[in-house]
């Protein structure tokens, strides 16, 4: 009778218990995950912060433009001052956006290689907009000279708070 409903009901409420119990358990544990996965983030986000354009600007960009470019056979002769602007990335992120122009020359292959390590060295870079012209029209042959390009190329990169105008 009344015992056994008692009991029962005892039952349910303990086997509900465990439940929560569990369920709290579950979440403490995802709870743990999620902390960790922050943490890598956020590790992530320094080093890619560390990788943006910080102080005078156009002083960043020649002085690492200038050192990357060493090792490959691309000679950039001419670093125009950026545009600076709120970055319009979406969602809003605090940073703002240069846009600069870098004119030089090289064959296609080594710009080429030159762009690809570019970008993946700087994820916060991208290139908008590249012009190519051959260096000597109406010329054939196979000189190194006649197979160099000159290049025109829009580059875009973000710029860590904090930054200047050049």
């Amino acid at each position: 009778g009344i015992e056994q409903k008692a009991l029962r009901a005892r039952a349910d409420m303990i086997a509900q218990m465990e439940v929560k119990v569990e369920t709290a358990r579950r979440r403490a544990a995802h709870a743990e995950e999620f902390k960790q996965e922050l943490a890598r983030a956020t590790q992530n986000l320094r080093h890619i912060e560390n990788q943006m354009a910080t102080g005078d600007v156009y002083v960043w960009i020649i002085k690492n433009l200038t050192t990357f470019q060493t090792p490959y056979q691309v000679d950039i002769s001419n670093f125009d001052p950026p545009q600076i602007s709120d970055s319009t990335i979406v969602p809003k992120v605090p940073y703002k956006t240069a846009v600069f122009t870098v004119l030089g020359t090289a064959r296609y292959h080594d710009l080429e290689v030159f762009l690809a390590h570019l970008l993946s060295n700087f994820p916060c870079m991208r290139v908008q907009k590249l012009e190519l012209e051959p260096i000597s029209y109406g010329r054939s042959g196979g000189s190194q000279d006649e197979q160099r390009l000159t290049f025109k190329m829009e580059l875009a990169t973000l710029i860590k708070s904090g930054s200047t105008r050049p």
